[in-house]
């Protein structure tokens, strides 16, 4: 499981996973019971099941993810891997 924060508190955390029996990347708030499937769009970039408007953009260093950017219309927030 990797983890995305915006800030200290686990209110402001994203946990990003594999999906134990289908292998889909999933996505979660900290402390929440369950995720919800990312449907890939390209160019790092996914939409989480259930949001149409919600676009989430992975930037890499290298090959690995090491910041993640929540778009929501006009709200955007983006917050650096800590895990």
């Amino acid at each position: 499981m990797r983890e995305c924060a915006w800030h200290e508190h686990d209110a402001w955390r994203l946990e990003v996973y594999e999906h134990s029996r289908n292998k889909m990347l999933m996505i979660k708030r900290s402390g929440q019971p369950f995720g919800r499937a990312m449907l890939y769009l390209g160019s790092h970039e996914f939409q989480p099941t259930g949001a149409p408007s919600v676009r989430i953009r992975f930037g890499f260093e290298g090959e690995r993810a090491a910041s993640a950017t929540v778009l929501d219309a006009q709200l955007v927030v983006a917050g650096e891997r800590i895990l």
